[in-house]
């Protein structure tokens, strides 16, 4: 995540565009929800027992012949959670009831 300021790594050959917005309503619980799909993901594939031993040993940069690759950091080393808590559509009913009060 993050906007690629960097011309050289992200802006010469193949760019990448980086998008910022704001939504609200039904689009904006399905993108949470989405969101908590991608990071099940991620979660999963960290956990297997091949990633648990190739992390241990084998840095980031190094190209491994698998299908897919994922790679968690924490910042700043352990004060940050791993991942991110998944969002709980309940929270926010629970505001939007307070609202129409």
């Amino acid at each position: 995540g993050g906007h690629n300021f960097w011309t050289d790594h992200y802006l010469t050959a193949d760019p990448v565009h980086d998008v910022s917005l704001e939504m609200e309503g039904d689009v904006a619980i399905d993108a949470h929800l989405f969101a908590n799909r991608q990071w099940r993901y991620v979660k999963r594939k960290q956990s297997s027992l091949f990633w648990k031993c190739v992390a241990a040993v084998v840095s980031d940069g190094v190209e491994i012949p698998r299908r897919t690759r994922v790679a968690i950091s924490e910042y700043p080393p352990g004060k940050a959670q791993l991942f991110p808590p998944d969002f709980e559509r309940h929270i926010l009913k629970d505001d939007l009831d307070e609202d129409t009060s």
